[in-house]
């Protein structure tokens, strides 16, 4: 892929900013922050999901099992 060579001077640029590279820094440190453990972010997202329901009064759905007898991804 090629770039015009406006943009490409513009990314030289801002790749050798100082500013840019402490903006990502704190950027990642946010993101890690809020992420936390990445192995709670599953259990997160069900909370976050059960707790928007419950705000919107959506009633959950009745659990119904999978009947297949051949799953295939």
């Amino acid at each position: 892929m090629s770039l015009p060579p406006e943009v490409a001077d513009e990314l030289r640029r801002l790749g050798a900013s100082g500013a840019l590279r402490r903006d990502l820094a704190a950027l990642r440190a946010v993101r890690a922050e809020r992420l936390g453990d990445p192995t709670r972010t599953a259990e997160r997202s069900v909370d976050f999901i059960t707790e928007y329901n419950a705000f919107v009064n959506h009633a959950p759905k009745p659990f119904r099992p999978i009947r297949d007898a051949d799953m295939r991804l």
